[in-house]
């Protein structure tokens, strides 16, 4: 919430770009009070982010590889790249948001009463061209070239909910999700995880493919963080307490 309502964008897409910057002078703080934005004038366009462009605050199964906190490198998907370059627009930079693990095996693992929060780790941009040094990372692969294995089901359910409104999938990938789990799992399933192990079968079939490109820090907006802040990002989860540090080399930068 906080995050779409100071950048704009929807929360459902991976990399929003906007259209129409948010305007930031009827926003208030959680106390209730007008929010002053520090380097933001009253009527003026929204300092954070221009028409058109993008940042990224996907969840973590497509963005597995990305910085873990501020400074650090890392991978990025490049779709929203080659939907730049297809529309003649031109962004070199970009906020960056990554999503907490859930467990302390992986890669964005902050603690446990971290996961699933976003975590601002500054603004990015490509070190490289994407054209050179772009790699695959496909669905049937394992090891570096392909998505972690707890992340598959995670595609497979966002899909599924896309999918939701619309045509359902061809009876074979049903099938091919009964016999993958057996006659009497598959009974005990609801319609919804039915449809997700469906899509999960869908996904193997056309090897789901992702391009993914390397990235460099260039600078942490504190005067974005201290807008989400104030605007009542959580420092760790709702419902539990804990303390913001606004000092980025401490690394705790929770949204």
């Amino acid at each position: 919430r906080c995050i779409t309502r100071i950048l704009g964008g929807s929360s459902t897409y991976p990399w929003p770009r906007i259209k129409e910057p948010p305007l930031l002078d009827d926003l208030l703080d959680e106390n209730g009070k007008p929010l002053l934005i520090d380097g933001h004038v009253r009527g003026n366009p929204n300092p954070f982010i221009k028409e058109n462009e993008f940042y990224m605050a996907g969840n973590e199964e497509f963005n597995s590889w990305g910085p873990r906190f501020p400074g650090d490198t890392g991978l990025v998907n490049i779709g929203p790249f080659i939907e730049n370059a297809m529309d003649g627009i031109k962004q070199s930079e970009f906020h960056l948001f990554v999503q907490c693990s859930e467990h302390c095996h992986q890669r964005y693992w902050h603690g446990e009463d971290t996961h699933c929060g976003r975590h601002y780790v500054g603004v990015y941009r490509l070190s490289c061209d994407i054209d050179e040094f772009s790699s695959r990372v496909t669905f049937n692969s394992t090891g570096s070239t392909g998505f972690p294995p707890e992340h598959k089901i995670k595609i497979a359910k966002f899909y599924a909910d896309r999918r939701a409104n619309k045509d359902r999938l061809p009876g074979r990938f049903y099938d091919k999700a009964k016999a993958s789990v057996g006659i009497e799992e598959w009974s005990k399933k609801s319609d919804k995880d039915k449809d997700i192990l469906a899509e999960f079968q869908e996904l193997v079939e056309t090897n789901y493919t992702i391009h993914v490109a390397p990235v460099e820090y260039v600078r942490y907006d504190e005067k974005l963080y201290k807008a989400l802040k104030d605007f009542g990002a959580y420092p760790v989860r709702e419902g539990i307490e804990g303390r913001v540090s606004n000092l980025p080399d401490q690394l705790h930068q929770w949204t």
